[in-house]
């Protein structure tokens, strides 16, 4: 989301009423879903949640994180990317499906063809009403701690770095972010950190909602983002990449922080695969 003027932009009632309260104006309303409100899907994410939190191993960790995961992917589940394939054995049986309407491109192989079509008939029937509520909430999530919570903080010391749906990258300038901390212990999911840590606590262990420490403790030393999902953390026991569209392997092996410095500076990056 940008600072931009927005037109027929579809947003949640709790966001709307978020912006406006930071400056937003609005000047037109061209349309209203009136709807009621009910928490049916929170006992399924709960009972994924509390075994999340009672996992002993990252199987389990992985798995009821999934299944919250996978559910809220089909909330969200574009229909219309939906693909139809057909086989033929034959070239006569080909030119059948060649031309229809749908047809968009064929591989022949081994005197198989196989045929790309677009479906006839698309039945929506995705609630995309819950999806798109889950990450507008999730942005007001973010939006809230930020500019509710840590500017009024620390003001102009706060900087932000990067944003994902559920996550933030800051530059804080602070005698002790970790004091800070203490003072809004409850904002925070603090499990993560070692049990002789100070701000160790499991209290909000896997809570929805706090935010959480994803450096365990361990300072950041040097912070390089290039765009979306495609970002280096340089720590003081080694370094976290992503680099989405780029193969694991590619990432662990060929691309260094210094890579991500080099393209930031606009030297080019070259890597075996």
């Amino acid at each position: 989301m940008n600072l931009m003027d927005k037109e027929k932009y579809v947003v949640h009632y709790r966001n709307l009423q978020f912006y406006v309260r930071h400056g937003l104006r609005v000047k037109r309303i061209h349309r209203v879903l009136k709807f009621t409100q009910e928490p049916w899907m929170q006992p399924y994410i709960d009972f994924n949640t509390r075994k999340r939190t009672a996992a002993k191993n990252d199987f389990e960790k992985n798995l009821f994180k999934l299944k919250n995961n996978s559910v809220f992917g089909k909330t969200m589940e574009n229909i219309r990317k939906r693909v139809s394939i057909k086989i033929a054995g034959t070239r006569e049986e080909a030119e059948v499906y060649v031309s229809q309407p749908g047809f968009v491109r064929y591989v022949e192989m081994l005197n198989v063809y196989v045929i790309h079509m677009k479906k006839a008939n698309l039945f929506l029937n995705k609630p995309v009403y819950t999806g798109f509520t889950v990450l507008d909430l999730s942005k007001l999530l973010m939006y809230e701690f930020y500019y509710d919570k840590l500017r009024p903080k620390y003001g102009d010391r706060c900087h932000l770095l990067y944003t994902d749906t559920d996550s933030l990258i800051l530059e804080v300038q602070t005698e002790d972010i970790y004091e800070d901390c203490l003072e809004d212990i409850d904002e925070y999911d603090t499990s993560g950190y070692p049990k002789e840590h100070f701000l160790y606590s499991a209290k909000n262990k896997k809570v929805i909602g706090k935010m959480k420490d994803e450096m365990s403790g361990k300072p950041i030393v040097e912070y390089v983002g290039l765009k979306p999902k495609m970002y280096s953390v340089l720590k003081l026991d080694g370094v976290e990449k992503k680099a989405k569209g780029v193969k694991k392997y590619v990432v662990k092996k060929d691309i260094t922080h210094e890579s991500y410095l080099n393209r930031y500076a606009g030297e080019g990056v070259t890597v075996s695969i």
